[in-house]
């Protein structure tokens, strides 16, 4: 009579709460799974700082420490497909550098006065480095033969040196189109010259005294500087070998009748003052031309910003 009957509603429950266990050790197995191949999964799908290619910084090099500059690079590697001719004709510069010796092809054009600033200063350390290199090597080689632990340090400076060429060397042909295999030609087509001023206790100050708007007028002005110098020079000589008072010329023997009185004391061996003075009038001509054509004062400083050059190349002849 007191049977005890199963209890329906205790079992659900119980059926219920063991189905809700599993459910859980299930979810929590998954998330534990999860989160252990979280950073596996993250590290093929997110950027890698630590494999992006950042410029390198070597402490006499500063080349290598600057970023590529877009307008300074080789424009057949930023179009590619295009020749010398269609790009120089987009740019407005010749293609080819006409050359007795061999012409010379584009290579890149450079736009900008940072570009160009950097590009000298480039191949300044560039030389700089190949000949320091080369230093290197000819005193490693002058040591003896017993001097270990001069030539362990000198072969470190070697192995320093050259690595660091290396990169700088990748940055120039990567930027410039430049290699030690080709010999070139740089022509501003663009520039501004400036007259540099400096009172004492103050920093130097730029003044934009005249610009170069072509190729041609810049290399007419080049011609005329470099004239202008040349001339200065052989001035500076014949003004020291005069020199003071030169001993007297001996007198001729009485049998013997010179051909001729010499026109200065100094019998032609040093230039006399109607040899120098066309050259002081030639010297003082060019010099009004450069002050009233280009603002320029050979007597002054000055400074010449490059804004748009044109590099060309041809092979090294070996």
């Amino acid at each position: 009579m007191n049977q005890k009957k199963p209890l329906p509603n205790q079992l659900a429950i119980v059926i219920i709460v063991t189905a809700f266990v599993i459910i859980a050790a299930v979810g929590v197995g998954y998330l534990i799974g999860k989160k252990s191949h979280g950073p596996e999964e993250s590290a093929e799908t997110a950027p890698s700082q630590s494999g992006q290619t950042l410029p390198s910084t070597p402490g006499n090099s500063p080349v290598a420490s600057k970023e590529q500059p877009a307008s300074a690079s080789n424009p057949q590697a930023q179009t590619p497909g295009r020749s010398a001719a269609e790009i120089a004709k987009s740019r407005g510069v010749p293609a080819i550098l006409e050359d007795p010796n061999g012409s010379y092809e584009l290579v890149a054009v450079i736009e900008g006065e940072e570009a160009n600033r950097r590009l000298t200063s480039s191949l300044q350390v560039i030389g700089g480095q190949r000949q320091r290199l080369l230093n290197l090597s000819r005193q490693y080689d002058g040591l003896p033969a017993d001097s270990v632990k001069q030539r362990e340090l000198l072969a470190g400076e070697i192995l320093t040196t050259r690595q660091t060429l290396t990169r700088n060397l990748q940055f120039v042909a990567r930027n410039y189109g430049y290699s030690l295999k080709n010999e070139y030609r740089l022509v501003p087509h663009s520039a501004s010259l400036f007259l540099i001023t400096k009172n004492e206790g103050e920093k130097p100050t730029l003044k934009n005294v005249h610009d170069f708007t072509s190729a041609a007028s810049y290399t007419e002005f080049r011609k005329m500087r470099d004239n202008y110098l040349l001339l200065s020079v052989t001035a500076a000589k014949q003004a020291a070998a005069a020199g003071p008072a030169e001993a007297p010329v001996p007198e001729a023997p009485a049998s013997e009748t010179p051909a001729a009185e010499p026109d200065s004391p100094n019998n032609g061996d040093s230039p006399s003052e109607s040899e120098t003075a066309p050259l002081d009038t030639e010297l003082q001509t060019l010099r009004e031309t450069l002050i009233q054509t280009y603002q320029y004062d050979p007597s002054e400083n000055h400074q010449i910003n490059f804004k748009k050059t044109v590099l060309y190349a041809r092979p090294a002849k070996r």
